[in-house]
């Protein structure tokens, strides 16, 4: 009888634990499918929503009801859109992949954190080697003046899509830096490519690097326009105006030495050009060079009359 009692007794006790596990585990299964159809819904009415910062809100919840990389990525990439970066970094970080390293590395190239972003992509690369990380990649060596590291990543991009035009852009315009001539074919018409293509049929070379400069200045890449110019300098390739630019870099920069001494070569170059001497009487004046600086303002006025 003891024994009857005992045995009933441990059924009894694995019952009660039992069906509240089971009643458990079906209600979880339950609450996990609505949670996931849930977000899914809203992942459409995100889509259909065409207010920007509405339809991120709406991603925020479907990626706080289904916390994946997916979610992650589409409510990252929405905070870009719409002007949110820190969020938007935020999401990507916790995206283990080769396109949320991609994204993540966008946004710090975009806020000009050029450090972060090149570790960003790199992290993309080593998850999967993709064109669009590499162009990343170049963009970021490119802003730091690396041309050759840019030159690189542009080529091995290139040579996972020969078709994309930022692609086919960017190594035009490294290949014109490293002093190459070639343009690489495309089909389709892109404006920048064309501007680089009159740079390169420019009639002589020393235009062609003054073209360049400017082109990269007008660009926002001063770093590169500025190595560009002195490694110009260093091969003896620059001209009065080539010379004049220079001058101007380190004006700018408050060297007015060195700024001083290019503006000699830029009088060297051409003897009668006006504007070199109105530069020298300038530039002599910061130097207290007061008798240089009459001297140049008194011949100014012998060949501009």
């Amino acid at each position: 009888m003891k024994k009857r009692q005992k045995m009933l007794f441990y059924i009894g006790t694995v019952l009660l634990l039992t069906v509240p596990v089971v009643f458990l585990t079906f209600g979880f299964e339950k609450v996990d499918r609505w949670r996931i159809e849930t977000s899914e819904k809203l992942l459409v009415e995100s889509q259909n929503n065409h207010d920007v910062k509405k339809s991120f809100y709406i991603l925020q919840k479907a990626a706080l009801l289904d916390p994946t990389e997916k979610t992650y990525l589409l409510t990252g990439e929405k905070a870009q859109v719409a002007g949110y970066d820190r969020l938007a970094a935020y999401y990507f970080r916790k995206i283990k992949t080769a396109d949320g390293y991609y994204e993540l590395g966008n946004i710090y190239y975009e806020s000009v954190q050029y450090k972060n972003a090149e570790l960003a992509y790199i992290k993309s690369l080593n998850k999967e080697i993709n064109q669009k990380a590499l162009l990343g990649l170049g963009k970021v060596y490119l802003k730091k003046g690396d041309i050759e590291k840019a030159k690189n990543f542009f080529g091995q991009a290139l040579s996972l899509n020969k078709d994309d035009k930022e692609t086919v852009y960017f190594a035009d315009l490294s290949g014109l830096v490293s002093d190459s001539n070639v343009i690489t074919e495309i089909n389709n018409i892109n404006p920048k490519k064309i501007e680089l293509e009159e740079i390169a049929h420019s009639p002589t070379l020393s235009t062609r690097i003054n073209l360049l400069y400017q082109y990269l200045k007008s660009s926002d890449y001063p770093q590169l326009a500025y190595n560009f110019l002195q490694d110009k300098d260093k091969g003896k390739q620059l001209d009065r105006d080539g010379y004049l630019l220079l001058a101007d870099e380190y004006y700018s920069r408050k060297d007015y030495d060195k700024s001083y001494q290019y503006l000699l070569s830029a009088k060297s170059t051409d003897q009668y050009y006006p504007q070199t001497y109105q530069h020298l009487a300038d530039v002599a004046e910061f130097l207290n060079k007061k008798d240089e600086a009459n001297q140049y303002r008194e011949y100014l006025k012998t060949i501009t009359w």
